[in-house]
């Protein structure tokens, strides 16, 4: 089992075979938020844009879910501003075949939410390392002339830990708002 600063002083190749040998987490499991934190790129080039595309809305902290069903959720990134923390770019979430690896994977899908990418697709895909420590790679799948490119991080939970990622209850079966974080 590896902890989070195991994974931190691994190289792309090494997070990859690691990824390919872990399972999908159940939709239960991730709920709340967590800490976040870019790994090996994979090269120096990639190390230096990496930070700058998630860093685009301030500086990147996590991700939060909330699980609607056996079989979907929901959730957003939320970053450090100037003005304190923002919650924005949303996301649908499901657990299906990988594109970047054999089995299951937690997707998060930004397109779902996002109508400005009719280039490419863009999702993360996640899996467990851990109790509360999670491996996963964001995917632009298709992006104009390249086949895939991915980028590596790890998902922590936060201590002291409180589920959930909304702050007022919902009838049963209804789907929170998941614009305007």
């Amino acid at each position: 089992m590896k902890t989070c600063e195991e994974l931190r002083l691994m190289y792309f190749d090494e997070l990859k075979e690691l990824f390919d040998s872990l399972p999908a987490p159940t939709m239960a499991v991730i709920d709340g938020e967590y800490l976040a934190m870019p790994l090996d790129q994979g090269g120096w080039f990639k190390n230096i844009v990496a930070p700058l595309a998630t860093n685009v809305c301030g500086r990147w902290l996590g991700k939060a879910f909330t699980p609607l069903s056996d079989d979907k959720g929901c959730g957003y990134n939320w970053f450090q501003t100037s003005t304190g923390v923002r919650r924005t770019l949303t996301m649908k979430t499901h657990v299906s075949d990988s594109v970047i690896s054999p089995g299951k994977s937690y997707i998060v899908d930004y397109c779902a939410q996002h109508t400005w990418l009719p280039a490419m697709s863009l999702f993360d895909e996640i899996r467990t390392v851990s109790d509360g420590l999670f491996l996963g790679f964001g995917v632009i799948d298709r992006p104009f002339w390249f086949k895939a490119l991915i980028f590596p991080f790890l998902l922590e939970l936060p201590q002291p830990f409180v589920r959930g990622v909304e702050t007022q209850p919902r009838p049963s079966g209804q789907e929170p708002e998941t614009s305007g974080f």
